[in-house]
């Protein structure tokens, strides 16, 4: 097909399947709306992907910043009042103006913020209410920029180690209206920007579905896009999606995107703690997704090409299994305080040497192991509860994985109790992993992966 029908085909799957309808807009303004009648300060206003217009669906979340009272900021200020204090009060007022206009929520007073479940599961919808200070300076739109808790710029890794420690939360400069109106500005000189947006963070949640651990964050997703059409003003949905794909690691290296807010911050600084190894998944992701674009290319457009879509946005191999897959059905429900390592016994010669991955540098820049060698995968911490199974994966990255039969040799088996070769031959040149999944009461409560770098 002509690049044209395919920038066209792009569009509508774009504007079925993964933006929001109206009906759903609407009923989270409505949530909006409602709260607003609820709250004592009215002072706030939408905040996230459902302001920017680049939400997809369905939508389960809304983020509400919420500015304190000059009274409050001056009792934090004089550390005679805690913003914990002041968001348990939030907490239990809502809560009971809900009660009094029969509405079922179950509402949590959160370190850095208030959430607001519309259900028991708290998997549907949720309003997050995200305190905020002016702070006397505003943008070049005439916004305040504000000061929210610091912990929301965090990884839920990191806040995690926050709440169990007890560190204090500090508060750091943001400017969400700043973004929005950028994004809105330049989405009036090309009305693709906000749909390439919604097509590549669909493709980055079935990632961060696929691999919990995928590190690429939407916001920085957005950012990286917005600039991509700032450089290419006429760019269409196919250049902007390809464009994207192509140039992903170079926004990897280093931080580029200047906290609109702080000028000696970055936004994406995140970037220099991600490893050499998930900045390359990132790109073996991002090359297949190409790959599959460039086969849709080459069909006759005389045909339906949703599942040839849903597959180029699915983020895996053909063949790969997940432990979330409806043949196995666990679910990820990580505990952050139980822990377990994997390794391996390296052969040499006809000989077992007992020498553990752990002595390897197998994180870092200089490991290797060399092509025909035999490895035998165990865990080497276990888990110290009762009645946990363990299941197994090998995955091989690369384009040019090729075996005997002419045939890409991705793997992604998942197999029960070792690995489906036990030992594993080192056949492959490149970055591979290996992953273990620890399942209790059918719910996948750790893993741990390690990677395999190999050479001839």
């Amino acid at each position: 097909m002509t690049n044209r029908e395919l920038n066209n085909l792009l569009i509508e799957y774009t504007k079925d399947y993964i933006t929001p309808t109206y009906r759903e807009l609407d009923a989270v303004s409505d949530k909006y709306e409602e709260l607003i009648d609820l709250l004592e300060n009215k002072n706030c206003f939408q905040s996230g992907s459902c302001s920017r217009f680049t939400a997809i669906k369905p939508v389960n979340d809304l983020d509400v910043i919420w500015i304190i009272s000059e009274d409050i900021q001056k009792a934090i200020s004089s550390e005679s009042l805690s913003l914990e204090n002041i968001l348990e009060d939030l907490a239990s007022k809502l809560e009971q103006e809900y009660k009094k206009i029969g509405v079922s929520v179950n509402v949590k007073s959160q370190t850095h913020s208030v959430g607001i479940y519309f259900s028991e599961t708290e998997t549907e919808f949720s309003i997050d209410i995200v305190p905020a200070k002016k702070i006397g300076e505003k943008n070049e739109f005439g916004d305040n920029i504000l000061e929210v808790p610091e912990i929301l710029f965090y990884s839920k890794k990191s806040r995690a180690k926050i709440y169990k420690f007890k560190k204090q939360i500090l508060w750091k400069k943001s400017d969400p209206k700043g973004y929005r109106k950028e994004i809105k500005n330049l989405h009036d000189k090309n009305n693709n920007l906000r749909k390439v947006i919604r097509f590549i963070k669909k493709w980055k949640w079935n990632c961060k579905k696929n691999y919990p651990d995928f590190p690429l964050k939407s916001f920085h997703l957005e950012l990286i896009i917005k600039d991509i059409f700032e450089k290419n003003e006429d760019i269409n949905f196919l250049n902007g999606v390809e464009l994207f794909y192509k140039n992903i690691y170079d926004y990897l290296e280093e931080p580029n995107f200047v906290d609109r807010a702080d000028e000696n911050k970055y936004v994406d600084e995140y970037v220099n703690e991600i490893n050499k190894f998930d900045k390359n998944e990132i790109l073996e992701l991002s090359e297949l997704a190409i790959d599959r674009l460039n086969e849709i290319r080459l069909q006759e457009n005389n045909r339906s090409f949703d599942k040839d879509i849903n597959l180029m946005l699915s983020a895996k191999d053909d063949k790969e299994q997940f432990i979330f897959d409806d043949s196995f059905g666990y679910k990820f429900k990580l505990n952050e305080n139980l822990t377990f390592k994997i390794n391996g016994n390296v052969s040499i010669g006809k000989k077992i040497k007992k020498d553990p991955f752990s002595n390897y540098p197998l994180k870092q820049n200089n490991c290797t192991i060399i092509i025909g060698k035999n490895i035998e995968f165990y865990i080497a911490e276990d888990i110290n509860i009762e009645n946990v199974d363990y299941y197994w994966k090998v995955k091989n990255r690369g384009k040019n994985i090729i075996n005997e039969n002419g045939e890409r040799e991705c793997r992604g088996e998942i197999t029960f109790n070792q690995t489906y070769n036990n030992p594993e031959l080192t056949a492959y040149n490149g970055i591979h992993y290996v992953e273990c999944y620890a399942i209790h009461n059918d719910k996948c409560i750790a893993y741990d992966r390690i990677y395999i770098c190999i050479k001839k």
